[in-house]
């Protein structure tokens, strides 16, 4: 049986690259997919073990063909890969330094939602 860790690692693969999930072709994933994706990836989460905090970590694919992740509860969080292997090693880095430098007693807001507003 697969661990959670590896279903996640799929899943995330599978909802960027899949046609079916409409990321291919430098297309954005549809929008209630990414919250059925968001709500999955946090049932995932709940599954894993964990020590530290959890962060919400918005991706986008930049023209240039990089992804690009912003860190939703630390504001200027960024960073950016070709790959989303790399790209989940660098923003855990990016998370680590700017925890690091915002000092132990951060208080991190608690997300509530993700939601896309129509105007």
């Amino acid at each position: 049986m697969a661990r959670p860790d590896e279903i996640r690692t799929w899943f995330y693969s599978l909802s960027i690259n899949s046609e079916a999930f409409g990321g291919s072709n430098g297309r954005p994933l549809a929008p209630h997919l990414m919250v059925a994706f968001i709500y999955l990836d946090s049932l995932l989460c709940q599954m894993l073990p964990s020590k530290g905090r959890d962060f919400t970590v918005a991706i986008e694919k930049g023209d240039d063909g990089y992804y690009i992740a912003t860190v939703v509860e630390l504001p200027g969080c960024h960073t950016q890969a070709k790959t989303l292997k790399e790209l989940d090693k660098r923003v855990k880095e990016a998370i680590e330094v700017n925890l690091e430098a915002r000092g132990n007693d951060l208080k991190i807001p608690e997300l509530l939602a993700v939601k896309k507003v129509h105007v």
